[in-house]
C-alpha cells in the first residue's frame, strides 16, 4: 500500500489541492468582502485566470483581512 501513495500522479498534487479548495476560500472571503469574492468567482467561472493564480490571490485577500 505504501507504494501506491509514493507513485507520482500525472497531475500536480498542489494543483489538485488548490482546485479542490478554491470554492471554500471564495466562500470564506464572501463573509468578509462579498464584492471581492464575487469578482473572484466570476474570474474563475469565466476562465479568465488559472486556478493556481486565483487561489493565491484569494488566499492573499484572506490573509490581508480584506
Amino acid at each position: 500500500m505504501a507504494e501506491i501513495n509514493e507513485t507520482p500522479l500525472p497531475i500536480d498534487r498542489e494543483y489538485i489541492y488548490k482546485r479542490a479548495t478554491l470554492h471554500k476560500k471564495i466562500s470564506e472571503l464572501s463573509y468578509r468582502d462579498a464584492e471581492a469574492a464575487l469578482a473572484f468567482l466570476r474570474e474563475w467561472a469565466e476562465g479568465k485566470k488559472p486556478v493556481s493564480q486565483l487561489w493565491e490571490e484569494v488566499a492573499a485577500a484572506l490573509g490581508a483581512g480584506v
